[in-house]
């Protein structure tokens, strides 16, 4: 992890050997695309995460390589109901979303064509930071018989960080590439690979 141990170590609290590590089954693991929906991706996104476009291509591959294994493949979009009764304060702390660009229907609900689902793949609508809550992605993970998850997308210190740590608490090992996830600021996403990194997924 080229720049994470040497911060890591520089806190006393977290070292190279003390980092997360596993192994895994392939035939008992599924990847998740959070949040690479529209509004987040491209130059001038309405929510525009300006790293995510550069790191379309590596979940493209990992995306790939993981179809090619038969693995399980889970999306997941953010979207509200046009008629707002799932918006709690979302809209109050992203006022822009007030223009209906996560809204049912729209274009910015839509995934990044190039990693878009296909046939047979999940795909789970969510209304808050994490995948897990208020939606069913649990009922769907536990039917898949899968025990690790690879987690990856956008933003990394709320949607797919929360669902990673979510994940971990349900005793599921969690697997979190650092460049295949993006968040708005470098600083925050790199604070949040350190977390993630102690204590919840193998980086």
């Amino acid at each position: 992890m080229p720049g994470l141990n040497a911060t890591s170590a520089s806190t006393g609290i977290c070292s190279e050997d003390d980092a997360m590590n596993f192994e895994f089954d392939a035939n008992k693991t599924a990847l998740m695309i959070v949040d690479m929906n529209k509004a987040f991706v491209g130059k001038g996104a309405p929510l525009e995460v300006p790293q995510a476009i550069d790191n379309v291509p590596r979940i493209k591959l990992l995306l790939e390589t993981c179809r090619k294994r038969n693995m399980p493949v889970i999306h997941v979009s953010h979207v509200f109901r046009k008629d707002g009764r799932d918006r709690g304060l979302m809209y109050d702390f992203w006022p822009v979303l007030r223009n209906g660009v996560l809204e049912e229907g729209s274009e910015g609900t839509e995934i990044y064509p190039d990693i878009a689902p296909v046939a047979g793949e999940t795909v789970i609508n969510k209304h808050r930071y994490s995948a897990w809550f208020g939606t069913d992605l649990d009922i769907v993970v536990r039917n898949l018989k899968v025990d690790t998850l690879i987690i990856c997308g956008t933003t990394t210190d709320r949607c797919t960080g929360l669902t990673a740590y979510e994940a971990f608490m349900r005793d599921l090992k969690v697997i979190f590439p650092e460049d295949a996830n993006a968040t708005f600021q470098d600083e925050v996403h790199k604070g949040m690979i350190i977390s993630l990194d102690m204590g919840a997924a193998m980086i």
